[in-house]
């Protein structure tokens, strides 16, 4: 049976890290979401080295993992390592509706996320929101990925492309 270490990259509020989630559960497969090992409390943040170690201790032996975030930064540390790479590319449309719906019922339900941060009306309309991230970085995903994919780097990966939820829902059939 293969072992398979997935990266999972894509928007700010594509669905990464619930598909990742889910297909760790799924598959017997730690999940690693990159945003709970890069923000620390009150919205801090650790530096790159430090977020290359924290990778690196997580999947220091271990077989099968899902790795969800976009930290293109890393890349040079899990793309060797990996065994597939998932870009989850769903509408603009869609992505700004799972903002919305997901920081409402978070703000909402005061739940937490990334190591007990929590959102309010001031971090999404600060000047480095979450909203204003995915409006300025957007369009710079899908040629992103395409380079990646060109990289003779990592010819040993198999990329697979979401466009829709429907290729969302159909990802363990790809792999």
């Amino acid at each position: 049976m293969m072992s398979y270490r997935l990266i999972i990259i894509g928007s700010s509020c594509s669905g990464k890290t619930t598909l990742g989630a889910n297909l760790g559960k799924q598959m017997g497969l730690k999940h690693i979401d990159l945003d709970d090992l890069h923000w620390l409390p009150n919205w801090q943040h650790v530096d790159m080295e430090t977020l290359r170690q924290k990778i690196s201790d997580e999947i220091e032996g271990v077989e099968g993992w899902v790795i969800t975030g976009a930290y293109s930064q890393t890349w040079t540390l899990t793309m060797p390592k990996a065994t597939h790479v998932v870009f989850v590319d769903l509408p603009l449309s869609i992505v700004l509706y799972r903002f919305f719906t997901r920081t409402f019922r978070r703000m909402i339900k005061k739940e937490e996320c990334c190591n007990g941060n929590t959102e309010s009306w001031k971090t999404i309309f600060a000047k480095d929101s979450l909203l204003l991230w995915i409006l300025k970085n957007y369009t710079k995903k899908r040629p992103q990925f395409l380079a990646l994919q060109r990289d003779n780097r990592y010819p040993h990966l198999k990329f697979i492309h979401l466009k829709s939820r429907k290729d969302v829902q159909n990802l363990t059939s790809m792999l």
